[in-house]
């Protein structure tokens, strides 16, 4: 038996181990909730980035929170549809457009009527180009959400791709309808329009979007195309400075101005302006062809050569970059390098009448016996019911010259004719009336025509 002291000891000791044992349960489960805390904390937090509504983080950073849902698969098949489909957002974001459409597939496999998964797949299509696949996606959004501005607007865009403006309009006009603070849709609705050549049109919805968004610099550029598409070029002029002032580093603004200002002849402001343009986005070929252009206008031959050089650099299949080349090459007399680019032209533009002409001369001063033959095929390519075909037939010899000049109807046509005739001349050996013919087509032309810069250089080499 246990003595009282012994007892009383032993006693305390069984209390103080209930004591402890009371701590320990209680400390695990604190430490239990509170690890059930930080995972309901992670998770939560994992759905934030996963969801990135404010596009607050990189794509990495969501794409790393939606994994972790994705991957503890304990929600529900609408969230989990929904980790998906955001994961897909970010991929696409990052321009990995196959691992976001497999992501929207697996959204849609989970939740057959999510429409949101629909739009954005079918956004991702149309990336890569696949618009019968980016429509078919579109309609099935709307089909499961009729009310859904977005897809309408989506949609619309791809008929515009597809080149049926009256059903993008259509589209347009029922995101309108659906919302009509949509600044995309009042942009889209105005370049469809301006497609059409309704300049007027274009206008009215550029001014509904920008009343909806005044800073917004791409609309002002948008209208500055549809200012210029109906001759006003001062209008232009106006809204591409607001988009640069909207936008300072905004290339395409500047590109757009410095040709609203070459259509003014305003060659230098034109060249400050294509050389922004330039140094804000050196790979942007257009405005160094542009550029290009206006060296050749101004008659500095080289620096044109250079710039179009530059071009087709940063983009092999330029055509108007080869083509322009290689009447810069013919206006210096390198007959054969004009010939190699001018041959690119016509196995790019098989139908243009003009680019099988200025191969045919280039040949021909070239010293190229061919050069006849090859006109007599590429001939076969283009159309021969309209101008400038006498013209080919003039050098094939089976029109006269009074006949083709007949033929020559618009007073553009007519400067055509002057210059292509004074080239046929001097193959003819008939130095005075080419001279005349050239002069004519000199007064007449266009300074931005082709054939004026060409009877300009003519003359030059003929000592006139």
């Amino acid at each position: 038996m246990v003595s009282d002291l012994r007892r009383t000891a032993f006693d305390r000791m069984l209390a103080t181990a209930a004591l402890v044992a009371a701590c320990c349960l209680s400390a695990g489960i604190a430490a239990a909730q509170q690890s059930q805390q930080e995972q309901r904390s992670q998770q939560e937090q994992d759905w934030i980035r996963c969801v990135n509504s404010a596009q607050t983080f990189p794509p990495d950073v969501a794409i790393g929170g939606c994994t972790r849902m994705i991957d503890a698969g304990d929600g529900s098949r609408s969230a989990l549809a929904g980790a998906f489909s955001n994961r897909g957002n970010a991929y696409q974001d990052k321009g990995e457009l196959d691992r976001a459409i497999a992501d929207y597939t697996e959204a849609i496999r989970l939740n057959p009527r999510y429409s949101i998964a629909f739009i954005n797949r079918g956004k991702a299509f149309a990336q890569k180009r696949a618009l019968d696949r980016a429509l078919a996606d579109y309609n099935e959004a709307i089909r499961f959400d009729p009310d859904q501005a977005t897809a309408f607007n989506n949609r619309g865009t791809v008929y515009q791709e597809m080149g049926d403006l009256d059903r993008a309009i259509a589209d347009y006009e029922e995101a309108i309808r659906l919302d009509p603070k949509s600044v995309f849709a009042f942009t889209n609705h105005g370049n469809a329009y301006l497609a059409k050549g309704n300049s007027e049109r274009a206008i009215a919805s550029y001014d509904a979007a920008i009343r909806l968004s005044p800073g917004n610099p791409t609309v002002f550029v948008n209208r500055g195309n549809a200012y210029q598409a109906k001759g006003d070029v001062d209008g232009a002029l106006a809204n591409y400075s607001e988009a640069i002032r909207l936008a300072p580093t905004y290339a395409s603004a500047f590109n757009n101005r410095a040709n609203a200002y070459q259509i003014k002849g305003d060659l230098d402001r034109a060249l400050m302006d294509y050389s922004e343009a330039i140094r804000l986005d050196p790979g942007y070929a257009i405005a160094v062809n542009n550029r290009g252009n206006t060296y050749q206008r101004k008659g500095d031959l080289d620096r044109a050569l250079a710039d179009y050089d530059e071009a087709i650099r940063l983009n092999p299949n330029y055509a108007s970059a080869v083509n322009s080349r290689g009447l810069v090459y013919y206006n210096k007399g390198d007959y054969e390098r004009s010939a190699l680019d001018l041959a690119r032209g016509v196995a790019q533009r098989p139908a243009d009448a003009y680019l099988a002409m200025w191969l045919y001369l280039a040949r021909a001063r070239a010293g190229n016996q061919d050069a006849a033959a090859e006109l007599e095929t590429n001939a076969k390519k283009v159309r021969q019911t309209a101008w400038p075909y006498p013209v080919v037939e003039l050098y094939l010899g089976r029109r006269s010259l009074a006949a083709t000049l007949a033929a020559a109807g618009a007073p553009g046509d007519r400067c055509d004719a002057q210059f292509f005739i004074g080239e046929w001349q001097l193959l003819q050996a008939d130095r005075p009336a080419a001279i005349a013919s050239l002069k004519g087509a000199a007064d007449t032309c266009p300074k931005t025509f082709a054939e004026f810069r060409g009877a300009q250089a003519e003359l030059k080499r003929l000592g006139q």
